[in-house]
């Protein structure tokens, strides 16, 4: 029987409260929730009443419900059939009551109609459309792919990395090809040799590649891509210039005043605060320019403001002479502020933009390399879904590409609208208005204080300011315009008010404290507007519930992870199991420190941090001892081995008497561990293939006694990309340092044990307890990159231009924009707050770092103090910044208590291993075999040849090649021996070498196919800017039909090109290469 998890929230007593400005019988329905207040419950219950009042008992087939995560649209799913199941058996009479309510039906039939309503989506689930907007979208680009200019049978691309990789690698292939390309890459280069950085530019850029993926950045690169590259350079002189013009005004000014000085005799010390004053001033300015160093500190200000211009010990004839120049000195002093006033914004302006014009001009040059990959490749990135659906939405008053969901979609309700990036609301607008159009109720539901997502394009104000949002990069577009106003005109704004998860001191704190926050003076103007009126109502006032504020004075990791301890050892004390308690990190580095600091102590813990296979020290160790022996000259994977077999009891005594034996000894590590038992052959290891390599180790090292998850798991993932790509060690390598951040075990969601975990993925989850240490007492920074218009400076060939968000931004001429990304940081700070203070439903531990001298006021550590003092809360003891909110209570005084369920496995697991040379006996006679099957092993031999020069085309690979077919058993050490050298010798046949220069575009091995669906497969397909080439590599004879097979795939590649094309073939035995 399923267990649906609906049943468990069914006994609520709903309602929401209507705006003052609503209207029942508008169609656009908003709910504008607050953490716990019944969102899910708000969506099942309006798709409920959709199904309820239509005739037709398939109703649901014409409603969409849209979400933002695989999890959320599982819960959602489960919570309608949980809902529908329950009506239907005569339970929910809550819920029921509600809907009766509510569509003025009779009870009964509503559980009838519910009935029918369940069986006909279990048998009809096809039509249940519950999605992820990205699932969504990607259906109707697959529907459309034709119309949109894409290949029918395209891949969606989860990870972009790849993409990346490939288009920097190509635009820096183009060097020495294309002259202006090669100018630009060198001149990059040179600018980060000049600021002190490597010269090495494709990680620099595949990081600001970064900026391709992001909807956000579309309309600014559109706008650049009209754009020449002599545009960029000549904006580059231009700034340089003018800056080199104002250093030279400054300095000049200064000189002329530090000239004044040294003329008159006048020794620094005798000024006001000597070299701290005035003379410090005009001297340091003399020569280049630095912001600290043309800001006047307070004595520079007051010799100037109140004429104080002598030091105590100056003498009478001191005082004379620095009144017979102070004058002149002042005027100097306003002539630098005048020119500051006037020019410095400018200045900082333009060496920001300087800065990133490099990387910004070869931008629009990356995404063409990315065009064609993606095109040749026939992938599409999950990034480029909305892109690509806006081309046609922002275009056409209804886009075709919707006609058809026009007949199947009557209502469309989307979830957590507050994480909806721009771009994706301009795609579903035309279908919310079409719909609207035919009388048709769409709902969206969202917290905009729980917008969390900024930095994958959520946009929180399109809920805020619902319905009056008109967002700035779509202003000029008269469609958008015109769907935002049906919006408004049909728009009813409904707000959930109550608090359904949490005990009601734990809501009044959350009040109170966010209440706060909209009034701070940091706040109340921006960030903290969202909170203003900020007040959820409790289910029920019976004082129950606590918040725990504990400033640190220790502000170590150590002490926050000891208090940690002592907070989870307090809660289960207090009759709390360790599945209701959860510790919240901002970082994964700290929540990672955290899992392993409780395993240590014997805590259980669930941590996708603590479940990443590399988190096992015996994997670390397994990967760390492969590493060692195709490598003796790696100390770090010495250092691990030996660390790991000292703290396993495998080597006795202190860890550092086996690391000095083997530093004083040359690193014979492996003599050494045969010393105590471990006999390792290392020339047989490094033949293993790789899966049998690993289990070879886990045998010798006795991993093997026990079953263990982790290590059954990485030899999973061996095998697996064996099979795929393999048994080259130092390819699997490159996959591990890769994918080794993402590889966690799946366990069950109800064992019993402490969850650690950060604020970002504990959205939407509660927990009865939970822990926030770590809390910063530091100033937040604005981070990244800022889309500016260089037009703000003066006019400019580039429309755009991207600056780093650095300080110096602050007091230029893009300030506006600075304070703006400012504004937003702290909004992202504020409701990452919110998320992780309304994830407690019976206590709450907050753990804060004691302020600095220098505590800045807008941290959280700050904000905490300052809100106790205001609040008068009670002070646990006079030694320490404790405060108490509400009363510590024993769980069975405030919940019913459940039994705890502990999953454990029910008997004994091994892990079962044995050599596979015990199991598998190769015939030594092989080569016998194959000459029976064929005399002269021509046919075989060919084979082999063929599939080797289909995988390499540079003689310096060859070797990594052959050797990896006779590690994996292809090949015998003759056969290697005599198919490496065809291989460089082919490889390096002058005649062939033009068509295997790796700047040229080629393709080995490409299917063809025929009108008639022949398959053809050319070995090499060579493409030029001028003509194409295609060859075949023969191992036998000349015959004539070889020729009739070259010219068969001409005639296919003719079909493909306008260009000429230059049929070859290539006599590996003879080195002709034969022009047919």
């Amino acid at each position: 029987m399923l267990n649906f998890p609906w049943k468990k929230s069914l006994n609520l007593s709903f309602h929401f409260v209507p705006n003052k400005n609503t209207f029942m019988n508008q169609l656009f329905q908003v709910y504008k929730s607050s953490a716990g207040s019944g969102k899910t419950f708000t969506l099942v219950k309006e798709y409920l009443k959709l199904c309820l009042k239509a005739e037709s008992h398939f109703h649901f087939s014409s409603i969409l419900a849209i979400t933002f995560t695989n999890k959320a649209t599982l819960e959602m799913k489960e919570r309608l059939l949980g809902a529908l199941k329950s009506i239907s058996e005569n339970e929910s009479d809550d819920l029921v009551s509600l809907l009766v309510q509510e569509t003025a039906m009779e009870e009964t039939q509503i559980r009838e109609k519910c009935q029918f309503v369940l069986t006909n989506i279990l048998h009809n689930y096809g039509d249940f459309s519950i999605s992820t907007i990205d699932r969504f979208t990607h259906r109707l680009i697959r529907t459309f792919a034709k119309d949109l200019g894409l290949p029918l049978n395209f891949q969606v691309e989860i990870d972009p990395k790849r993409i990346l990789e490939e288009s920097v690698e190509r635009l820096i292939q183009g060097v020495g090809i294309d002259r202006h390309l090669s100018n630009m890459l060198f001149a990059f280069a040179y600018y980060k040799i000049e600021e002190n950085k490597s010269w090495r530019i494709d990680e620099d850029l595949i990081d600001f590649a970064k900026l391709l993926l992001d909807d956000q950045n579309s309309i600014y690169i559109e706008g650049l891509k009209k754009c020449k590259q002599e545009d960029f350079i000549q904006l580059r002189k231009t700034y340089q210039k003018q800056n080199k013009e104002f250093v030279s005004q400054l300095n000049a000014i200064c000189e002329k005043a530090n000239q004044l000085i040294l003329d008159s005799g006048i020794d620094a010390s005798m000024f006001y605060r000597g070299k701290t004053g005035i003379y410090s001033y005009f001297d340091r300015n003399t020569k280049g320019f630095s912001l600290k160093s043309v800001e006047a500190n307070s004595y520079v200000r007051t010799t100037i403001e109140e004429d104080k211009w002598y030091a105590s010990k100056a003498t009478s004839g001191d005082k004379l002479a620095i009144d017979g120049i102070s004058i002149q000195l002042k005027e100097g002093y306003y002539e630098v502020q005048n020119l500051l006033e006037s020019e410095l914004a400018n200045y900082l302006g333009r060496e920001a933009v300087i800065k990133s014009l490099y990387t910004l001009s070869l931008l629009t040059l990356i995404e063409k390399q990315m065009g064609a990959f993606k095109k040749e490749e026939r992938i599409l990135p999950i990034a480029d879904f909305n892109k690509k659906i806006a081309e046609v939405v922002l275009q056409e008053p209804m886009p075709f590409i919707y006609e058809r969901l026009g007949d199947k979609y009557n209502h469309y309700m989307i979830d957590e609208f507050q994480d909806t990036s721009e771009l994706q609301f301009m795609n579903l607008l035309p279908l919310i208005e079409e719909s609207l159009g035919r009388g048709k109720m769409n709902l969206i539901v969202g917290d905009a204080k729980q917008a969390i997502y900024r930095f994958r394009g959520g946009e929180m104000k399109q809920l805020a300011e619902m319905p009056n949002y008109r967002p700035k990069n779509f202003e000029d577009n008269p469609w958008v315009s015109q769907r935002l106003e049906t919006l408004e005109s049909q728009y009813q704004e409904l707000e959930l008010a109550k608090n359904w998860r949490s005990k009601d001191e734990v809501v009044k704190f959350n009040n109170a404290f966010f209440q706060f926050i909209s009034t701070h003076e940091q706040f109340k103007e921006g960030a903290g507007k969202v909170f203003t009126d900020y007040k959820q109502e409790v289910k029920a006032d019976l004082k129950q519930g606590m918040i725990d504020i504990f400033i640190l004075e220790d502000k170590s990791k150590e002490s926050h992870l000891e208090q940690t301890l002592v907070d989870v050892l307090e809660a289960v004390n207090d009759g709390y199991s360790y599945s209701d308690i959860a510790v919240l990190c901002s970082q994964n580095k700290d929540a990672s420190l955290v899992a392993n600091y409780l395993q240590q102590k014997n805590i259980p813990v669930i941590s996708s941090e603590a479940l990443l296979i590399k988190s096992a020290p015996q994997v670390r160790f397994l990967i760390n001892l492969s590493k060692w022996i195709f490598n003796q000259e790696d100390v770090l994977a010495q250092k691990g081995i030996l660390v790991f077999l000292s703290e396993a009891g495998m080597l006795k005594g202190e860890i550092d008497k086996h690391l000095n034996w083997c530093i004083k000894n040359e690193n014979r590590l492996v003599d050494y561990l045969a010393d105590y038992g471990f006999n390792l052959n290392l020339i047989n290891l490094k033949l293993m293939p790789l899966h049998a390599l690993f289990e070879e180790l886990i045998r010798t090292f006795e991993l093997n006694k026990k079953f263990d998850l982790y290590v059954q798991f990485l030899q999973e993932e061996v095998y697996a990309f064996s099979q795929n790509n393999g048994n080259n060690f130092n390819a699997f390598l490159e996959y591990w340092e890769e994918k080794n951040e993402k590889l966690a075990l799946d366990i069950p969601a109800d064992i019993n044990a402490v969850e650690v975990l950060t604020i970002h993925k504990s959205k939407g989850l509660e927990f009865p307890v939970v822990i926030m240490p770590f809390i910063s007492s530091q100033a937040r920074k604005v981070k990244g990159y800022l889309w500016v218009k260089p037009s703000k400076i003066q006019e400019a060939p580039l429309p755009y231009a991207l600056v780093e968000a650095q300080s110096d931004i602050e007091n230029s001429a893009f300030a506006e924009k600075y304070h703006e990304e400012k504004e937003q940081v702290n909004s992202d700070f504020l409701h990452q707050t919110y998320v992780a203070f309304t994830r407690a439903a019976d206590r709450l531990y907050l753990r804060a770092n004691a302020l600095s001298k220098k505590g800045n006021e807008e941290s959280l550590a700050n904000l905490l103090l300052q809100f106790a003092s205001e609040e008068h809360l009670e002070k646990v003891d006079e030694e320490h910044e404790r405060f108490i909110w509400g009363k510590r209570q024993n769980k069975s005084e405030i919940n019913k208590v459940e039994e705890s369920k502990e999953v454990s496995l029910p008997f004994q697991l091994s892990y079962h291993s044995s050599p596979w040379f015990d199991k598998l006996k190769i015939s030594r006679e092989a080569e016998q075999e194959w000459e029976l099957l064929d005399q002269d092993g021509a046919r075989v031999y060919g084979n082999l040849l063929h599939e080797l020069l289909a995988k390499v085309t540079q003689p310096s690979k060859a070797k990594e090649v052959v050797n990896e077919y006779f590690r994996s058993g292809k090949i015998n050490s003759v056969e290697a021996k005599q198919l490496l050298d065809k291989l460089k010798e082919i490889l390096t046949n002058s005649k062939l070498q033009p068509f295997l220069n790796p700047q040229l575009k080629r393709k080995r091995e490409a299917t063809l196919m025929t009108e008639k669906g022949k398959i053809l497969r050319p070995d090499l397909v060579v493409m030029d800017n001028d003509y194409w080439a295609v060859i075949d590599y023969k191992t036998g004879e000349k015959s004539e039909a070889h020729q009739a097979q070259v010219l068969e795939y001409v005639a296919v590649l003719k079909q493909m090109t306008e260009l000429p094309i230059e049929p070859y073939l290539f006599y590996t035995e003879s080195g002709e290469l034969v022009k047919v």
